[in-house]
């Protein structure tokens, strides 16, 4: 199965100061290791990438990059040396490497441009932007030429998480959770969100976000945001489509990095659909051994996330045309395609809304869908998991077995039961 990493990082030794600040969350011998393999290409990394059957790496500049320059000129020609050095590297190893440009947001006019020549020129795949900048976020109105290049080449802006402009209150005096560990993936899906509520995928439908961390823990807050949305003070503020969740499914898609767990990948293949859900390391700040062997055990998790997380990928960035569009699935960049799945698969894209939700069962729970529902048995047979099915048949079973008749207490009828005579 093919694998193809999507978040991958490196740096420059003219630009790794820029890491500096973020060293400090860090412990110092684990930082020194990362800083070494994000400088190498060729002595580790590809050695390790051959070893553990990962195919291609989509490499970009390391946090924060160049959204911590505060000379916008000095930025704009650090971004552009960032991405020829980048394009030399996929240029040497074309079938193992390819790329996400750096941008300097300090000036978005230029940054369109370079996004522009980074895609056609250098055959970079998009753009990876670090967070903020300087406060910035992508929801300004500044910074529609850079979503109007990004829609109109067809090529996705990854954003990764960054330290936050300031410090939350709430975190002072725990300052272990300020970093990658807590505050950056809630920075990050608040960022997100103020990218779909500031109305950036109605004035851009064709733009494509890209979250990694397994979306940031945003494909679990997708009923409440509906609910929630329905139910608070909008504040004169009108989305054309009826939910939030609706642009999460359509513009946005996730990554694995960071996040090698079954439970929470299996929650976002329920909640957005295999086709939206690429495989990653986050390599060198994860462990590409553990995150392949997350990826390779995942059927054992679920039947159909290892074909989501392995096989979708290598779809997703190959040099294909885009797949036509249906309801969930939006064509993305050359390299961004939906995974050819079949229509009514375990694995397709979400339903249309009026379909989505599935039947209560007996016990008034969601049904589970059958792919999670059932599992198989050593004799190829499929077994129902435990717990409600929403099914008659489900009702009369637990696990493999039927369900035990309960005991009562003598004397105690059943209630509801007539009295005998």
């Amino acid at each position: 199965m093919k694998k193809i990493a999507i978040e991958e990082h490196f740096t420059t030794a003219a630009l790794s100061h820029y890491s500096l600040p973020a060293a400090a969350l860090f412990d110092p011998p684990q930082w020194d290791a990362a800083m070494r393999r994000l400088l190498d290409f060729t002595d580790v990394r590809l050695p390790q990438m051959d070893e553990l059957g990962i195919d291609m790496e989509v490499l970009s500049l390391t946090a924060p990059g160049i959204q911590a320059e505060t000379d916008t000129a000095v930025a704009a020609g650090r971004a552009a040396e960032a991405n020829d050095f980048l394009a030399e590297i996929t240029r040497e190893h074309p079938t193992r490497f390819s790329g996400f440009a750096a941008l300097a947001l300090q000036d978005p006019e230029g940054a369109a441009a370079e996004l522009e020549r980074a895609v056609t020129q250098l055959g970079l795949r998009g753009a990876l932007i670090n967070g903020h900048t300087h406060g910035e976020y992508l929801d300004a109105d500044r910074f529609r030429p850079v979503w109007e290049c990004a829609e109109s080449l067809r090529v996705p802006i990854y954003l990764h998480p960054a330290s936050s402009y300031d410090v939350w209150h709430n975190v002072r005096g725990h300052e272990e959770l300020i970093g990658p560990m807590w505050s950056w993936g809630v920075e990050t899906a608040t960022h997100a969100l103020r990218i779909v509520f500031g109305g950036v995928f109605d004035r851009f439908p064709g733009a494509t976000l890209v979250l990694g961390h397994m979306g940031e823990g945003l494909p679990g807050h997708l009923w409440r945001l509906d609910s929630r949305w329905d139910f608070l003070d909008q504040r004169g503020l009108r989305l054309a489509k009826p939910r939030p969740s609706d642009y999460i499914r359509d513009n946005v898609m996730i990554t694995t990095s960071g996040v090698c767990a079954h439970a929470p990948l299996l929650g976002s293949l329920l909640a957005l659909g295999a086709d939206r859900i690429m495989f990653s390391t986050d390599y060198p700040l994860e462990s590409n051994h553990e995150a392949v062997r997350f990826i390779e055990t995942a059927r054992s998790a679920n039947p159909t996330a290892r074909r989501s997380a392995t096989s979708t990928p290598s779809a997703c960035w190959a040099c294909d045309p885009p797949a036509p569009a249906r309801y969930g699935t939006r064509p993305t960049a050359p390299g961004l395609r939906a995974s050819p799945v079949r229509a009514g698969s375990p694995t397709a894209s979400p339903a249309p809304p009026a379909a989505r939700r599935p039947p209560r069962g007996r016990c008034g729970r969601r049904a589970v869908p059958p792919a999670v529902r059932e599992r198989r048995r050593p004799d190829g047979a499929r077994a129902p998991l435990p717990g409600c099915a929403g099914s008659a048949a489900a009702g009369r079973t637990r696990g493999a077995g039927p369900v035990r008749a309960v005991r009562r207490r003598p004397g105690r009828a059943r209630p509801g039961a007539r009295s005998a005579g």
